[in-house]
């Protein structure tokens, strides 16, 4: 992070964590490589992934477990980011069952009954914005590996949705 997000040089991160430069550089690199390894390595069609996140939204709100988790892959990871300012789960969830156990509970404990929804682009995928008496509630977008959902990204952190209220507006 020192070098991606604060354009640290090499020899100032060095000195930070006390370590060789050539150390920093190859912590770096596998970094990189680990973040590669993670990710898909294709992107389904967009029609696809649209298609599986109304299936998910649907078996979400129904609150129906067995289609839930027919949706996720083996190695799906629930991931939430609220900032510490909203609701958010303190750990990623790993596996089908713990993910859909998450949502459902997540959705019947934190989600307000007047929450409407849009579809939007998300990071140039398909994902959901939630409104809440016209401000954003959440948003949540996925990845799709082989037919089935491998990560579910979900943002309540008022500080990002911010930029939402800025640029958007809530549905009719």
């Amino acid at each position: 992070m020192l070098r991606e997000v604060f354009e640290y040089e090499y020899d100032e991160i060095a000195a930070i964590l006390k370590l060789s430069q050539p150390n920093c550089r190859q912590i770096l690199r596998r970094a990189r490589q680990h973040v590669a390894e993670v990710r898909p390595r294709f992107d389904a069609p967009i029609e696809k992934r649209e298609k599986l996140l109304h299936a998910f939204v649907d078996a979400a709100t129904t609150g129906d477990p067995a289609r839930l988790v027919a949706l996720l892959s083996d190695s799906v990871v629930l991931h939430s980011d609220g900032g510490g300012k909203a609701p958010e789960l303190p750990n990623a969830i790993y596996g089908p069952m713990n993910v859909a156990r998450a949502i459902l509970g997540s959705v019947s404990r934190f989600v307000p009954a007047n929450l409407s929804r849009r579809m939007a682009l998300v990071n140039g995928q398909p994902g959901v914005v939630t409104w809440h008496e016209a401000r954003p509630f959440a948003v949540f977008t996925l990845d799709e590996e082989e037919g089935l959902i491998r990560n579910i990204y979900v943002i309540t952190n008022p500080d990002k949705l911010a930029l939402l209220e800025r640029g958007g507006q809530p549905p009719a």
